[in-house]
């Protein structure tokens, strides 16, 4: 977490763009553990990105963040899901 570092206001950021996107994954990972059915994953897999946006739009409205460290920390959060 480079960006408390940086500004509080910066690590704020960096921490709601975390939770905008490990929230929804971790419900998605939850959901597959417990589902064969494909159907389900998939309406799931939609409903994960509906939450990502929603968790995004709450942090932009209610916390108020700084763009730098909230998108910078959201687009390495994303490229983790190429990383293997």
């Amino acid at each position: 977490m480079v960006f408390f570092f940086i500004a509080p206001a910066q690590g704020r950021s960096a921490l709601a763009a975390l939770g905008s996107c490990v929230i929804p994954s971790l419900y998605y990972a939850w959901v597959q553990q417990h589902t064969l059915n494909a159907t389900r994953l998939l309406l799931h897999g939609v409903l994960r990105m509906v939450l990502t946006a929603t968790f995004m739009a709450l942090s932009i409205v209610v916390v108020g963040i700084e763009p730098a460290g909230f998108f910078v920390t959201f687009a390495v959060m994303q490229f983790a899901y190429l990383a293997k």
